[in-house]
């Protein structure tokens, strides 16, 4: 009165299986692809903050050291005068120089310049990633003040 144990052969997925399996793989790919986006954004706000800092950091050495600094633009990056240390922006940022009269500068040669007495020449600086919104950078002409505008 033995039964006979019948083996199951069969190895593989059912069709309802590999749909969960696809469907959960979906839902994680939705989840992840806008936080790959954010990363881009946030390249962008580093570069822009530390656009700001350096930007300071020219307007106190002009008032401390009663000499001329300046920020000069060119196409990769920008140069910090008189000392000439060089930054480089991270690929695809762009910056670009807009004069106090609302006039584009070339890269290559846009200049703030920031005086012993804490003025400068003023203008605005544009970040810009591919087609994300610009981030702006404001230096005011009468006090050399330096803001982001968000």
């Amino acid at each position: 009165m033995c039964k006979a144990i019948s083996q199951r052969t069969d190895i593989g997925f059912t069709l309802l299986e590999l749909l969960v399996v696809l469907a959960i793989l979906g839902g994680l790919t939705a989840i992840a692809l806008p936080k790959l986006k954010l990363n881009e954004g946030a390249r962008l706000r580093a570069s822009a903050h530390a656009l700001v800092v350096d930007l300071r950091l020219s307007r106190n050495d002009a008032i401390r050291r009663g000499r001329i600094t300046a920020l000069a633009t060119d196409e990769s990056g920008y140069r910090l005068l008189p000392e000439g240390h060089r930054r480089a922006l991270p690929s695809g940022i762009s910056l670009t120089l807009v004069s106090p009269d609302d006039k584009l500068v070339s890269a290559a040669t846009g200049e703030v310049k920031f005086f012993p007495d804490g003025s400068a020449t003023g203008g605005r600086l544009a970040l810009q990633q591919g087609n994300a919104a610009a981030i702006y950078i404001g230096v005011r002409g009468f006090d050399g003040r330096v803001r982001q505008d968000d």
